[in-house]
């Protein structure tokens, strides 16, 4: 069983990404992963940016969600990881090109493969 199969038998994913609306919905569909999620959101689409939180806050909305209901699995620590920390939503940093831990001045978690990801969450 495949990391999203079990994740999403327990939690309701949404994707969140900074790419063009069509390359995007390309991707996700030639990747066949699109029935794992519940909704997708794109900053195209939104008209808003992760950088500054605007696209968190903006999905915390539409969803009626509060930030400790959320937890953004990213791979950008800028657009991922400051971005939900600047919407107060805690964040866990997929860190798959090794880089060197940054210390912002807040707590995160970080991982470097999905499996990792099965033991935090599940």
């Amino acid at each position: 069983m495949s990391v999203l199969e079990k994740l999403s038998k327990k939690y309701s994913l949404i994707i969140a990404t900074g790419g063009p609306e069509d390359s995007q919905n390309y991707v996700i569909d030639l990747l066949g992963i699109r029935h794992f999620f519940k909704k997708i959101y794109t900053a195209s689409g939104i008209r808003k940016t992760k950088v500054d939180g605007g696209m968190f806050r903006h999905i915390l909305e539409d969803l009626k969600l509060k930030p400790s209901e959320v937890l953004v699995i990213g791979d950008s620590f800028l657009y991922d990881v400051l971005g939900a920390n600047k919407a107060g939503i805690r964040s866990i940093w997929f860190n798959t090109m090794d880089e060197k831990k940054p210390d912002p001045g807040f707590d995160f978690k970080e991982i470097r493969n999905l499996d990792e990801l099965i033991h935090i969450l599940v």
